[in-house]
């Protein structure tokens, strides 16, 4: 299965193919708290690996994918389970 750029993705969702996925919002609508970090607004994840939550907040959150291929660095960078 391809990710969409339509398609949203839940923290705890399993990812349907590799590649670099962008943060686009909390599952709470009432939290206007942004990601801690940068480096928490966009990731890189394995099929099958699982959509993080925000660490810096412990929030849950959607993600949608980038449609880009990683960089350097990037592609080995992987969000604990």
């Amino acid at each position: 299965m391809i990710a969409t750029s339509t398609e949203r993705f839940k923290s705890g969702d399993s990812c349907p193919a590799a590649g670099s996925y962008g943060f686009d919002g909390f599952l709470e609508h009432s939290c206007t708290e942004a990601p801690a970090s940068v480096r928490e607004m966009e990731i890189w994840l394995f099929q099958g690996s699982r959509f993080p939550f925000i660490h810096g907040i412990r929030k849950c959150c959607f993600w949608k994918s980038l449609d880009r291929a990683p960089s350097g660095e990037d592609r080995f960078r992987r969000m604990p389970p």
